[in-house]
């Protein structure tokens, strides 16, 4: 068995409006996340 001690830092760019962000944040927190558009 493994264990690790360490990852390497994985940085992400998402261009996506507050709005959406906190919309996003609110439907997971109900459970009723839909799908968009990409």
């Amino acid at each position: 068995m493994a264990t690790v001690q360490q990852l390497d830092p994985i940085y992400v760019d998402v261009t996506q409006s507050s709005n959406d962000f906190l919309r996003l944040k609110q439907e997971l927190a109900n459970g009723t996340p839909e799908a968009g558009e990409r």
